[in-house]
């Protein structure tokens, strides 16, 4: 929404009008004026004629010449013209005319003060306006009701209203996840006591949402009380906190599956080969082979949450290899049991990447998997694409990480038109285990999201409740992204 046109104001003091120079010379020629005047009246006019132009010619002096202090001198000098051009006047008369002429001045000198200070008042109005409509904070006055009755124009362009949407509106309007509750709350305990800021979801017009840290302040003013309320946007302080957050979070999780992996694997490798050969060495009617069957299946589960533990950490395998990715999602369609009524359709074109063949069997067993689960115990169908060549323009997301840079790139694209996440799902979906299903393990999109870090590709989601998800994988063909 643009900004509303805004005049700069002007400040200046009129100091030519309060030269005391300027205040003379004016004077002086009012009284030469006067007493010219004075002469054409003839000698039998009254002496005080003069005097009725003087005093206007003195009062505009006052007001806008600036004689000040020479008030005085430039009476005391027009009188003694006067006197010498007509001395039959009584002398009552020439006091009257001192006395009236000086509390003239004098209340004209006084409205001139009045008349700068009411500007100086103006002025820093003025000041003070500029100021407020234009600090990035946003400002709103309320009475005690939380009624907004002053907003200004950066609370109004970063929120997407007018003025006039605002203004005469209950403040909590404003909140985006719980109308009428944090924030009417904070502007009644201000009128009490101090608060300490809040966070607080606010929303614009548009119905998107912005976190705001709020500070409300009361102020009694003559008959009333206006509550100050002043909203700073930390959106971004708080996204930098997340990302913070998450990379601590990475960091660990990739120390701890890092120190973990090579020590288990070891233990995992002398378990399921001792009873490999325990179980060879038993007839197949002996009671014991069933178990040690069940001992090698637990050792080979275990196998793979390594693998996806290392997968989610973002861990770089050193043994790379060119690997045709076609043929790898055809298997991995193929070699999983799918549910009742679960078709997959695999649509590759001749693709190779420079990778490791665990880590992309991983991530499209990972991908398969989260979609054909999104059917329940629903019929439904599951596209799987891998394609190769530019980086694509991807639209609107649910979810995005990554950047494209030069070069080509491999797409893995899974969609399915399963129950999709809702907002708050796909907000932690990526979370290591994490699982909105009872027999999962959380590790899935995690992993996802591991790998293509490693890889320092894109990963790209749009999903709906209802109406299914599309996730995209987009790799660089040169394979991992080496660390300097």
């Amino acid at each position: 929404m643009p900004a509303r046109a805004h005049k700069p104001a002007t400040y200046r003091q009129s100091a030519h009008f309060g030269s005391p120079v300027l205040g003379y010379s004016l004077a002086l020629a009012l009284s030469v004026l006067c007493a010219a005047l004075r002469l054409s009246f003839g000698t039998d006019n009254p002496p005080t004629a003069p005097f009725l132009f003087f005093y206007f010619g003195v009062a505009i002096a006052a007001f806008a010449g600036g004689i000040g202090p020479g008030v005085s001198v430039i009476f005391a000098a027009a009188l003694f013209g006067a006197f010498i051009l007509h001395v039959s006047a009584g002398s009552a008369s020439w006091l009257a005319l001192a006395l009236v002429g000086g509390a003239t001045a004098y209340g004209f000198a006084r409205l001139r003060a009045l008349r700068d200070r009411t500007a100086a008042v103006a002025e820093e109005s003025e000041k003070l306006r500029f100021v407020m409509e234009r600090v990035s904070d946003w400002l709103f006055l309320t009475d005690d009701a939380g009624i907004v009755r002053y907003v200004n124009q950066s609370a109004c362009t970063q929120l997407l209203y007018t003025p006039e949407e605002l203004l005469d509106r209950p403040v909590a309007d404003l909140e985006a996840e719980t109308p009428g509750g944090t924030l009417p709350a904070l502007v009644a305990q201000s009128c009490e006591h101090t608060v300490a800021p809040a966070e607080i979801a606010l929303k614009r017009r548009d119905g998107s949402r912005v976190i705001a840290e709020v500070s409300c302040t009361a102020i009694r003013t003559v008959g009333s009380l206006v509550v100050h309320v002043a909203a700073r946007d930390i959106t971004e302080r708080k996204q930098l906190d997340q990302n913070l957050r998450e990379a601590l979070q990475w960091e660990s999780l990739g120390a701890l599956t890092g120190g973990l992996a090579h020590d288990f694997n070891n233990l995992l490798t002398a378990i399921m080969g001792n009873a490999s050969l325990a179980r060879e060495m038993l007839s197949a009617n002996d009671p014991a082979v069933s178990l040690l069957g069940a001992i090698e299946s637990a050792g080979e589960r275990c196998a793979e949450l390594i693998r996806l533990m290392l997968a989610t950490s973002g861990y770089r395998p050193r043994n790379l290899s060119t690997l045709r990715v076609d043929r790898m999602a055809r298997e991995a369609a193929a070699s999983r049991p799918l549910p009742p009524g679960i078709q997959i359709d695999v649509q590759a074109e001749d693709c190779e990447l420079l990778s490791d063949h665990a880590t992309i069997d991983t991530l499209l067993i990972a991908l398969i998997v989260n979609a054909t689960e999104s059917y329940g115990a629903s019929p439904g169908a599951v596209t799987v694409t891998v394609s190769s060549g530019c980086a694509p323009q991807l639209g609107e997301a649910s979810f995005r990480e990554g950047e494209f840079h030069p070069g080509d790139y491999l797409g893995i694209v899974v969609e399915d038109h399963g129950c999709g996440m809702s907002a708050n799902v796909v907000a932690r979906a990526f979370n290591p285990f994490y699982t909105t299903k009872f027999t999962g393990r959380g590790l899935g999109l995690p992993a996802v999201r591991g790998i293509v870090r490693a890889h320092a590709g894109v990963l790209w989601l749009r999903t709906e409740p209802g109406e299914g998800t599309r996730v995209e994988v987009w790799l660089p063909c040169s394979g991992y992204h080496q660390p300097v």
